[in-house]
């Protein structure tokens, strides 16, 4: 499998996770169901939010080179791939 194709796959599964995590919430907390149901709506929360979990986590390894490559760009820490386009470019008429 690709990176592309994992990125993919997790984006998918933060996007329906966190939507169904919000949803059964929302049922939860406004009692929006019998009560028969409330036992099946908790337990899609809980699912729903673990998974979500582990999703967001997987997210973050697989784009960790990323954030610490922006974050010395925001908080103005040069590392050596910023400095050398930024010399190469300063070069330009």
């Amino acid at each position: 499998m690709t990176k592309i194709q994992k990125n993919y796959w997790i984006d998918i599964v933060l996007l329906l996770s966190g939507l169904i995590c919000v949803l059964s919430g929302y049922i939860l907390d406004f009692r929006l169901i019998s009560r028969e149901w409330i036992g099946f709506y908790k337990n899609l929360h809980s699912i729903s939010a673990y998974l979500m979990t582990i999703a967001m986590i997987l997210h973050f390894i697989f784009h960790w080179n990323w954030m610490l490559q922006v974050s010395r760009q925001l908080l103005g820490k040069k590392s050596p791939a910023v400095s050398a386009v930024r010399t190469q470019t300063d070069k330009l008429p």
